[in-house]
């Protein structure tokens, strides 16, 4: 099968993931279309000449996942990627950045108010602070580690200088 420029594609197309998880589903074309709130000649089209946009493709995401079918899933978030200039890894980092910031943000909402708001010392107030630095550092390298740019060099230094203390 070729693609629109006239290549050959290789691999499993997009028609051909939609087609297949219409199947897995036991969803004729008529039922995917009112799953998926379009018309049925949408459908036809969409496995048999023209992929979707990054819409559809985004409910078929959606559809998958829910449904329990990754695979399909993941080839159609590859197609969004691809449609939106996007690279797979990026997309993905939205994923874990969804996980991962709102804890980061919470920790260090409340470490802002233990700092301003709560009595005591400030030595103690520095040791909650650190803590509170050691609990959010590993989400933000687990989000770190989808960037293919090397960290700044300063990073790189304090990582070492960490490493080196115990």
């Amino acid at each position: 099968m070729k693609d629109q420029n006239g290549f050959r594609q290789s691999g499993p197309t997009i028609g051909g993931a939609i087609r297949q998880l219409r199947r897995e589903l036991g969803y004729s074309q008529q039922d995917l279309a009112v799953r998926l709130d379009m018309a049925i000649s949408s459908i036809v089209r969409y496995e048999s000449t023209r992929p979707p946009g990054p819409t559809v493709l985004r409910r078929l995401y959606q559809l998958a996942v829910d449904s329990g079918k990754h695979e399909a899933a993941a080839m159609f978030q590859a197609a969004v990627a691809a449609r939106l200039g996007a690279r797979v890894d990026y997309v993905a980092l939205g994923a874990a950045a969804g996980l991962a910031l709102p804890k980061v943000e919470l920790i260090l909402l409340r470490l802002r108010h233990q700092l301003l708001n709560v009595e005591g010392a400030f030595e103690s107030k520095i040791i909650a602070a650190i803590a509170a630095i050691d609990e959010v550092l590993p989400a933000i390298q687990s989000l770190n580690s989808y960037s293919q740019a090397p960290p700044p060099p300063d990073v790189q230094q304090d990582r070492a200088n960490t490493e080196d203390k115990p």
